[in-house]
């Protein structure tokens, strides 16, 4: 059986050979819960003294032992003890609250952003600012919840390429408007988190959502608006079954935009189609 921890170390290497040939908008991925209880947090200033020292690559994964055998609740939770208070990358140096997950670890679909915000920082959970809120009623209007619902095919699973607030200013996260979207280092570090949450819940479906999540996971450098609406086939790095993705514009962006709402829609309208077939 493959090393899982030879795959991430493939998945890094390729990653950062992306970032210095293509700078900082070339991540790509490779082709390839309910929310555990976050600690509270208060915000504060982080001082040098917190920067963390650079995560070695394939490293993030070292020492967690993931149980086929366990409910994928209980995977996810143990991925969680695992991923811990982490400083591995600098964003922990200066975030308040990591962001793992939420909703459905039997996920049918699993949505996927870029990066926690001020709310999220602050909450411990994935889109629950302004965007978040309108994310909610996005899946509301497609008949789909981050919370308990019956059929169990509409509770989603809701995450993050990385799970610490991108700061434009890291000195003082009490600042709102203070987000920017994550670097491809940053996301690299990530990326195995994300990788094991995808192979623990086991999704049909993954929705991207916004230009940074889409291309990281579709090894592309067009823009989101080449590649949205489409259906795409992703596979986990160790192989295994296609996973059907369709990406999407970020709620943020329909907040910028409101013109956007209509393709967004369509979008999901597509995903619900394939949602109800697959029962």
């Amino acid at each position: 059986m493959t090393d899982p921890r030879d795959e991430m170390l493939d998945i890094v290497r390729r990653l950062r050979a992306r970032v210095k040939n293509g700078g900082a908008d070339a991540l790509r991925a490779p082709r390839g819960a309910v929310r555990p209880a976050a600690p509270k947090a208060t915000a504060k200033r982080p001082t040098p003294a917190m920067e963390p020292p650079p995560a070695k690559a394939g490293d993030v994964l070292a020492g967690f032992r993931d149980d086929p055998a366990l409910s994928r609740a209980d995977r996810l939770e143990r991925l969680r003890a695992h991923i811990g208070d982490c400083r591995r990358c600098p964003l922990g140096a200066s975030r308040i609250q990591l962001a793992f997950g939420v909703g459905n670890p039997q996920a049918r679909a699993m949505f996927i952003g870029e990066g926690p915000g001020y709310a999220e920082d602050r909450r411990g959970e994935p889109f629950v600012g302004p965007a978040g809120q309108l994310l909610d009623k996005i899946l509301a209007a497609t008949g789909l919840s981050r919370q308990p619902a019956v059929p169990s095919w509409k509770w989603v699973y809701i995450a993050n390429v990385v799970k610490c607030h991108p700061m434009i200013d890291p000195t003082d996260n009490t600042k709102r408007g203070n987000d920017r979207p994550p670097t491809p280092e940053e996301m690299a570090v990530c990326a195995p988190f994300l990788m094991a949450q995808i192979r623990i819940i086991q999704p049909a479906f993954l929705v991207t959502l916004g230009n940074t999540a889409g291309k990281a996971l579709l090894q592309t450098d067009e823009g989101i608006s080449k590649f949205r609406g489409r259906w795409r086939d992703f596979t986990l790095p160790e192989g295994g079954p296609a996973i059907r993705l369709l990406p999407t514009y970020h709620p943020a962006a329909l907040l910028r935009n409101p013109n956007l709402k209509k393709e967004v829609w369509e979008d999901m309208k597509q995903l619900k189609a394939a949602l109800e077939a697959s029962q």
